[in-house]
């Protein structure tokens, strides 16, 4: 009971991030960092020095006047939060509010989750692990920027094989849905289990939700790319029409021209004809004998 516990709450984490990642925006969260860096760490830390002083005043003898197991369950009913906030933003943006305080909320979440992971596995090493509380600190910072550069550069990988493997896989598409997704959250899962596994809890979930941000990015420019390179053929496409239409044109200017001509030449001679002298036809091989013979006889 206990190991299905722990596997389904991590997935639940895992969806939580994903879900995050893949709806965050860089160019949304660029102009707001200062007000994206103060919603993901005020809220979390206030939040967690309420709990623990409650903790600590309310139930003194089950946490026997700890202040770590105090600050820790601040920081586990902290997180939480984040798990009933994400899915309302995300229907939000679902909806359209892809501007505004909604992608702020949103990516102040995923950042939210992952400090307070992070906090939660600083103390457990606090308090079930001999290591100095100076090495435990400098980890952290470590694990969180580990896990952004890991992520972002898997991330970039991930794209690049599925591109690589479209090309070979383009006549049963949705076997190729499945593959991707299958392996997207596989990698996803990893992280985060991995970072479980070896008591890097920040960094597992930071690499989860740089991951899928990186996709969301990388699947973003693919199809931007994909919508100029349309315009593009469309462009070449609508010339390429234009240049036979116009070929079309001068051909039919040619044969109207050469239809002209040949009235032309018809009507000179229908004028040579109505111009001679009575009496005398026009030069034709048969008209010429017949003239010299009327000539000899007239001499």
């Amino acid at each position: 009971f206990k190991v299905l516990r722990f596997v389904v709450s991590r997935l639940g984490l895992t969806t939580i991030l994903i879900r995050a990642g893949m709806a965050l925006s860089w160019k949304s969260i660029k102009p707001t960092v200062f007000y994206t860096t103060a919603l993901s760490t005020i809220p979390l830390v206030v939040e967690t020095v309420i709990s623990a002083g409650l903790s600590y005043a309310l139930f003194t003898d089950e946490f026997n006047e700890n202040w770590k197991w105090c600050f820790l369950h601040g920081f586990t009913t902290s997180v939480i939060a984040a798990g009933i906030v994400a899915p309302e933003l995300l229907s939000l943006v679902a909806q359209g509010y892809t501007k505004g305080p909604v992608p702020l909320g949103l990516s102040a979440v995923g950042f939210d989750t992952a400090l307070g992971v992070w906090a939660i596995g600083f103390l457990n090493q606090l308090l079930f692990s001999d290591m100095e509380v100076g090495l435990l600190a400098g980890l952290g910072p470590v694990q969180l920027v580990g896990g952004v550069i890991i992520g972002v550069f898997v991330g970039f990988l991930f794209c690049v094989l599925m591109r690589l493997l479209r090309r070979n896989m383009w006549r049963n598409p949705l076997a190729m849905r499945r593959f991707t997704l299958a392996y997207f959250l596989c990698i996803a899962l990893g992280g985060v289990f991995f970072g479980e596994k070896f008591d890097l809890s920040g960094g597992g979930t930071m690499f989860a939700l740089t991951f899928a941000t990186a996709v969301g990015h990388m699947l973003e420019f693919e199809a931007a790319t994909d919508e100029k390179n349309l315009v593009k053929k469309m462009k070449q496409i609508r010339a390429l029409e234009a240049s036979i239409n116009e070929i079309e044109e001068e051909g039919e200017k040619l044969a109207t021209t050469n239809y002209n001509d040949s009235n032309s030449v018809s009507v000179v001679d229908a004028t040579l004809d109505t111009t001679l002298r009575p009496g005398e036809k026009a030069t034709t091989p048969t008209g010429n004998k017949a003239t010299n013979t009327n000539n000899a006889a007239a001499a």
